[in-house]
């Protein structure tokens, strides 16, 4: 039962760090909606022994599209934030559990 509690807080914690990843990309983009020739990052993320590798990359191509906030899609931008707002509360609810079932646990045991 222990393992089970360790491995739900494991990867609550790796959910955790994922969603954290994606809204720091997202941000950075948000951030960067008015630079010149900046590029919107695709976001690539791989389940690793180590945990979740979340990373982003620059489409490569001709420059961005000049004009006012072209190079950003915000609203796709702001759709993932929100997106892994949503992953990152339910990744806390997951660590918020296991910590309680343990809890629990300890009791039952004492």
């Amino acid at each position: 039962m222990t393992a089970y509690l360790a491995s739900a807080s494991s990867i609550a914690i790796s959910g955790l760090q994922a969603a954290s990843a994606r809204v720091a990309i997202r941000a950075g983009d948000i951030a960067n909606l008015a630079t010149p020739g900046y590029r919107q990052a695709d976001i690539s993320q791989v389940a690793t022994p180590a945990g979740p590798r979340v990373t982003p990359s620059r489409p490569p191509g001709p420059a961005a599209p000049q004009g006012l906030f072209a190079q950003v899609d915000l609203p796709a931008a702001i759709v993932d934030m929100n997106a892994a707002k949503r992953a990152f509360e339910a990744s806390a609810k997951v660590l918020k559990t296991s910590d309680e079932m343990a809890d629990t646990l300890l009791e039952a045991l004492a």
